[in-house]
């Protein structure tokens, strides 16, 4: 009691605290007795203890700190590029990973673009493949939270005499904690000021709340992953082929039937035509000139062509070998100078595309009724012929899955003309000079493809082709005894305009309505050269048998047929 009061500056005069009888309900008063040896005096005293005050403060200790394993944000720039035969046909950006829903769409897009670019070209599609791929940094932000790690409490009191003023209450957060005696530092707030007078001492008791956190960092780092792929395709041959060849087969066949016809006239009466030759009707004199005939002749024959079609590389397509076989009838009577029959032939052409991966192949069984006269005068002649056709034309594609199989309906309209001048070589032999001009035109019908990948749909179309021409033709007569053989030999320049080389317009099946794609056959050139020859024997006065040989010659194909018949007058 002597400490505190000396402590609190009092003066006891010489009196000695010597005990303490009472104590006040809040402990803050004291009474008891005092003594002065000096003066042997004893005395009561009454003493008041230190006010008591409250104060809590929060204190955050921080831990050494950690980093958390980085964030990495990513964005996307990937580029697909698609190149046929080298040429770029497609380009898409996109935002997400080649393998995310914007990468795959784009793969499947540039596929896409691929086969549409290659048209009715056989395109091999290559897997995808990473051009380039490069990771840029954007940059690198990192964010410190305080996680916390643990808490406790502590109490200190400081002891403070009057007159002085303490700060009690919520001090908030503070720098430093308090001690006993020592008062907390750097706290956030002021608290509530608490007067002590003098001669009083305060007791603060602070209530310390440590914190404990661990600072952590977590850095994130944003990165632009641009990468470049590339889907390649090669482009082969053209497939769809032999629809184009469709109408050139039909323009054969039509063509063969319309020379045929237009060859029985003229002043010698030569059976030489461009395809099939019938022998000559019998002649009135050694020059076939002048006479009149108004009996009645039927013929009879077989026909056989054999053509190849090369290579093109500019369509492209592999080259075509085509062969035709059939039989030809005829009936025709003569009046006066003029002449008027029918005719009817029936055959079957086939066409192969030779590509060594996918050939392909076309039948066309075709059957054509025909019209034909003529008119001779002097050393001048005129024929025309007219013939409508019908037949059904099959299809097959190989493919690398199941063949492609189609059929369809041809229709042909076929008219002709020609003139002829007749100069004659003396009494068995003569030569003409010939020009005319032979049309055909073939209905294409329309068709569907069955089986392969990606079968084809044929549209309605009609194609064209006229082939102009003049030449000579020479014959002379060799007596034999009972037989007559009359060799001829022909020679012709030709020139074709219309589709001669063939076209089909298609659609995929998969796409009906799709842009149009347009198969072309070989090209070949329009200039045709024509030569050939025929033996004619005339047994007896009314049968005559006959063989020979047609070439045609031009830029990028050429054809040879044989015929072989009969004709008999009666």
């Amino acid at each position: 009691m002597n400490l505190i009061a000396t402590n609190a500056g009092l003066n006891l005069n010489g009196f000695v605290l010597t005990d303490a009888v009472g104590v006040s309900d809040n402990g803050q008063f004291i009474t008891g007795n005092s003594f002065n040896a000096a003066q042997g005096q004893f005395l009561g005293y009454v003493l008041q203890l230190a006010q008591v005050t409250q104060s809590r403060l929060i204190v955050t200790i921080r831990l050494p700190g950690v980093t958390q394993t980085s964030i990495v944000n990513q964005t996307f720039n990937t580029q697909v590029d698609a190149l046929l035969n080298g040429t770029s046909v497609f380009t898409r950006t996109v935002t997400d990973p080649i393998t995310g829903a914007g990468g795959v769409t784009a793969l499947a897009d540039a596929r896409s673009a691929l086969q549409v670019g290659g048209g009715l070209r056989r395109v091999v599609i290559g897997a995808p493949v990473l051009i380039s791929n490069t990771t840029t940094l954007l940059g690198t932000t990192n964010a410190v939270v305080d996680v916390a790690s643990g808490t406790s409490t502590s109490t200190a009191t400081v002891n403070t005499f009057g007159p002085a003023t303490v700060a009690t209450g919520d001090l908030g957060t503070c720098a430093t904690a308090a001690a006993n005696n020592t008062n907390p530092t750097g706290c956030s707030l002021a608290g509530t000021p608490v007067t002590v007078d003098a001669g009083i001492l305060n007791s603060n008791v602070f209530t310390n709340t440590l914190n404990t956190v661990t600072p952590t960092t977590t850095t994130t780092v944003n990165q632009l992953i641009s990468a470049k792929w590339q889907v390649s395709a090669t482009a082969g041959n053209q497939f769809g082929t032999v629809h184009a060849l469709s109408g050139v087969a039909a323009f054969d066949r039509g063509d063969r039937l319309i020379g045929q016809l237009l060859g029985m006239g003229g002043g010698q009466s030569s059976g030489s035509d461009s395809h099939v030759a019938r022998a000559a009707m019998p002649m009135q004199d050694a020059n076939g000139l002048g006479g009149e005939n108004g009996g009645l002749t039927m013929f009879g024959g077989y026909f056989g062509n054999w053509q190849h079609i090369d290579a093109d590389p500019t369509v492209p397509v592999a080259d075509v070998k085509g062969s035709t076989n059939g039989f030809v009838l005829g009936l025709e009577k003569g009046l006066g100078a003029a002449r008027v029959g029918v005719a009817v032939d029936h055959g079957t052409s086939n066409y192969t595309v030779r590509d060594t991966t996918y050939p392909e192949s076309l039948s066309l069984k075709h059957t054509q009724v025909a019209l034909y006269g003529g008119w001779q005068t002097g050393h001048f002649s005129l024929n025309g012929a007219a013939a409508y056709g019908f037949g059904t034309a099959k299809t097959s594609l190989t493919t690398p899955t199941t063949p492609a199989t189609a059929s369809r309906d041809v229709r042909s309209w076929s008219l002709g003309a020609q003139a002829g001048y007749t100069v004659p070589l003396g009494k068995s032999a003569s030569v003409e000079l010939v020009g005319g001009v032979r049309h055909t035109a073939a209905k294409l019908k329309a068709f569907t493809e069955t089986g392969g990948p990606s079968p084809l749909l044929g549209r309605d179309q009609t194609v064209h082709r006229t082939r102009a021409y003049a030449g000579i033709e020479a014959q002379a007569g060799i007596a034999l005894g009972n037989i007559t053989l009359t060799p001829r030999l022909h020679a012709r320049y030709a020139h074709d305009s219309g589709d001669a080389s063939g076209t089909a317009d298609l659609l995929f099946v998969s796409a009906p309505n799709g842009p149009v794609m347009q198969a072309l056959g070989p090209g070949v050139g329009r200039d045709v050269a024509e030569l050939g020859g025929s033996l004619d024997a005339a047994v007896g006065g009314s049968v005559h048998l006959w063989l020979g040989y047609d070439g045609t010659f031009r830029n990028g194909a050429q054809a040879h047929a044989a015929k072989a018949g009969v004709t008999v007058t009666f």
